[in-house]
């Protein structure tokens, strides 16, 4: 992974370390200096998707040492697997709403079903059960908006995944 910062008219890339196992597709917010990664897949191919959670913590002056700096592995999520779930941040809570899950064909090629489910992650109490959403919500960015609202901008709901 790499960081992206904007500071005085100047882009910076700052590498990071390597999440603990090889990932795509999955879902990633920052609260404060944590970056927070759920879920994913191994490869394009696979046909069972992760519910796992990865914190990084990001320190000042550590920026430049890898070896300072590692994912922490914490409490999977108690559902579904998914790839592309929507991930925002509110308070020190991080929220995970839908995604797909995948699943294998008779083929053996993966196939997706789109999930309505959401859930928060706070760190001293772990996962809690939201109401689902109203319509599956894939790949779509979230912002926090004031202190109790995040903003989910438009999403896939795989009606026309087919088409």
């Amino acid at each position: 992974m790499t960081s992206l910062r904007y500071i005085a008219g100047n882009l910076e890339l700052t590498a990071l370390p390597s999440l603990p196992l090889p990932s795509a597709n999955f879902g990633v917010a920052m609260y404060g200096k944590t970056i927070y990664v759920a879920g994913g897949q191994s490869d394009p191919n696979s046909t069972s998707a992760r519910q796992t959670l990865w914190s990084l913590e990001l320190s000042e002056g550590v920026a430049s040492c890898h070896s300072c700096q590692k994912w922490r592995v914490l409490e999977p999520l108690p559902a579904t697997g998914r790839i592309l779930p929507v991930a925002g941040v509110l308070e020190e809570s991080f929220f995970l709403f839908s995604g797909a899950e995948l699943t294998a064909d008779p083929a053996g090629r993966p196939v997706r079903r789109y999930l309505a489910d959401s859930w928060r992650y706070h760190p001293r109490t772990g996962w809690a059960k939201l109401a689902d959403s109203p319509r599956p919500l894939v790949a779509a960015p979230a912002l926090s908006i004031g202190q109790s609202h995040l903003l989910v901008f438009g999403g896939d709901d795989g009606s026309r995944a087919n088409q």
